[in-house]
């Protein structure tokens, strides 16, 4: 969006006050995603400064001071808040690992289901049915589609096969497998799985679903580490006087 609107300026000066805010957030973006050669920064500083960003922080910083600025941001909270973004890093690190095992798992899954039941693009299935785990609960959606549209048309028998596998499959994925396997790697409880994406869904539709898991991980590292200064802070508030 942002380079269409750059594309559009070009032809004409005259821009409104909320396309010209696009556009300077748009620079400040830009500037925020360059990075070093062979010095990426942590993912939990990236998550900081893409947060950051999305908040209007760097809106008023001027295009030169951006590297200065995101320098001084990163050595804050490297120093201030090291052993949380550790933390942050460490949890994050394991969704992406557990995230891994499931994509394996449902590329064995659906392989050997769809090859028991004779479909003859049974490894095509698997494959997408694998990369489709990043969508917890729903990825399995487009699987079915696909291959119920194949057996259709190969035979009836062959097609109430493949319905019984699509029953199935999402269900123990959404229900029980990835419950599991994200649970072992980030001590998650199968129910705070099943509603973080729910959840998703419901305020961010598609997007909300993706990004689910890592938000509630986000989320849920935050409050525990943080959460002995959170009570702290409320005792310290001290209760109305009864009049």
């Amino acid at each position: 969006q942002y380079q269409e609107l750059q594309a559009f300026m070009q032809f004409g000066s005259d821009l409104d006050t909320k396309t010209r805010q696009q556009l300077e957030r748009g620079q400040h973006i830009v500037e925020l995603l360059k990075q070093g050669i062979h010095c990426a920064r942590p993912v939990e500083i990236q998550v900081v400064l893409l947060w950051g960003i999305q908040q209007g922080i760097f809106d008023k910083v001027p295009l030169g001071d951006m590297a200065n600025y995101i320098q001084r941001l990163t050595d804050y909270f490297t120093s201030l808040h090291k052993e949380f973004l550790e933390k942050l890093d460490d949890e994050l690190t394991k969704y992406i690992g557990g995230l891994g095992k499931n994509i394996l798992i449902q590329v064995i899954e659906y392989t050997l289901a769809f090859l028991i039941i004779g479909h003859p693009n049974y490894l095509i299935l698997g494959i997408i049915s694998g990369l489709s785990a990043i969508i917890p609960w729903f990825g399995g959606f487009l699987v079915a589609v696909i291959s119920l549209l194949v057996s259709s048309v190969i035979s009836t028998k062959l097609f109430l096969l493949t319905v019984v596998i699509c029953i199935i499959c999402p269900i123990l994925d959404g229900n029980v497998i990835g419950p599991k396997v994200y649970g072992k790697t980030n001590s998650l409880h199968p129910l705070f799985v099943i509603f973080a994406v729910s959840a998703g869904g419901v305020i961010a539709g598609f997007w909300g679903i993706i990004l689910s898991l890592p938000v509630a991980i986000v989320i849920r590292t935050t409050y525990n580490f943080y959460s002995k200064d959170i009570h702290k802070k409320v005792k310290t508030i001290k209760k109305p006087k009864e009049v």
